[in-house]
Formats: C-alpha cells, structure tokens, sequence
C-alpha cells in the first residue's frame, strides 16, 4: 500500500467526525436486524466511500483486496460489541474510536470495494455474507466481505481467530448501485499502483437521492460435506429470510 494511505490520511479525505451512531436494537431480535440495518448504512453512506475508495485501488483485484485488509488490520483494533446492543457507523467515525467488530470491518471493506467498482467504472462482484459457524444456531452471528474473482473468492476478513474458518450457515447479500461518480477529475497514477483523483463535492453527493440503490440478495447452502437432508432444510432456512426492501 502505498505509504500515504495511513488512517490520519484516510480521515482528512472524510467529513469532520461527529460523535454519532447508528443503534441497530436493543433487544432480543438484534441479530435479525442486523442485516436489513447494515444494508442501509451501505447505501447511506456510499458517498463517503466514494471519497476514499480510490486510494485503494491496487494492480490487481487481489492487490485491492490485500491493501483493504491490511489497513483495517493497521487501523482498526477488534472490539466486540454485546448482543443487546449492536451498533453501525460511518467510516470516520471507526476509524477515529480505532475499533470495532465484524460489522465495522465488513461495512468498511464492502463500502471501499464497491467505491472502488464505480470509480473504476468496472464490476466488481462482491457481497456481505452473514454467517454462524455453529450447526445448531442458524441465525447468523458474523458476517464479512467476500469478493468473488475468476480465480476464486477472496474474504476480507481480519476479525481475530476467523482465518481458516469455514461457515455452517450463511447468508450473501449484495446493495447493487449506480454509478455516483459522474466526473472524476485530476485522475493520475501516483507510482504506487493507486489512481487518485478528486470526486463529487459533498453537497452534490450528499444530494443524490436514495432510490439509485435497490437490493440484491443470493441465499448459500451449507457446506457440501453435509448430508443431503440437512441441505435441504438449511436451503428452506436461508430462503425463507426476510429480504432487505428497497427505500
């Protein structure tokens, strides 16, 4: 990564920080609501990936994928939030606390990657996949970003003990986007692999109105190595989930 791109630079290129967030719930439903809010927060806060996402951009889709792992292990420490009180934020509000959990990591890694796919003007195929890794608890209780590339997923993922982990259960789903850039100026290549540029101002971004973005959503089985009666039930599980709605 190119060694500008630390989180004191990644802050000056965001709005000023206000102490807010987003409370998911404070129940025993959190987990489900989970999902649908995170969903949301994608959409909404789209244009404040828009203003880093392209400080990103490696060689490769893999490159790309490495420099966003690698920063949020540099930047953001692991912080797990309870069940009872579930948070989402925006990005410089993660990176001015310096923690978060599996949803901060997620939120962050899926907002760049999508930036990046519209400042790129190329797809990029990529989704949260909300996942359990229990057979017995169906209800996911984690969740990453995967990117899906011609020579295999890549999961960005540095939530601590999740390397090499495999999910039971999981749900994939996507916030499909229109292309917000409609100009990108000052475009260059700064010898690092990284094509920076100016975007939108604030005012304009921020003006564009919601119903740009719909939902997309896929449902996963589990693991092959399972028999196929416990396929079927975890595919009627999956497919029964309630799908985030268009604003």
């Amino acid at each position: 990564m190119c060694v500008a791109v630390t989180k004191k630079f990644i802050l000056e290129q965001l709005p000023k920080f206000r102490d807010e967030r987003v409370l998911i719930a404070e129940s025993q439903q959190v987990r489900r609501d989970i999902i649908p809010t995170l969903l949301r927060a994608h959409k909404e806060n789209a244009w404040l990936y828009d203003k880093i996402g392209c400080y990103f951009i490696g060689d490769t889709i893999d490159e790309t994928c490495a420099n966003i792992y690698d920063f949020l292990k540099e930047s953001l420490r692991y912080d797990e939030e309870s069940d009872q009180l579930q948070t989402v934020a925006v990005p410089q509000a993660l990176l001015t606390w310096g923690h978060c959990d599996c949803k901060g990591f997620a939120s962050f890694a899926c907002g760049v990657i999508d930036a990046v796919s519209r400042y790129t003007d190329s797809r990029i195929d990529w989704h949260y996949s909300f996942a359990s890794y229990k057979f017995t608890e169906r209800t996911p209780y984690h969740v990453f970003c995967v990117v899906d590339t011609d020579s295999g997923p890549i999961w960005i993922d540095p939530t601590p003990g999740a390397k090499g982990k495999t999910p039971v259960w999981w749900i994939n789903k996507t916030v499909k986007t229109s292309d917000m850039l409609e100009q990108v100026v000052g475009k260059i290549d700064n010898g690092g692999g990284y094509r920076v540029g100016a975007t939108l101002s604030d005012s304009t971004l921020q003006s564009r109105q919601a119903s740009v973005y719909d939902f997309g959503t896929t449902a996963a089985a589990p693991i092959p190595a399972l028999s196929q009666d416990q396929q079927d039930l975890a595919a009627s599980v999956l497919l029964s989930t309630e799908t985030a709605g268009t604003q």
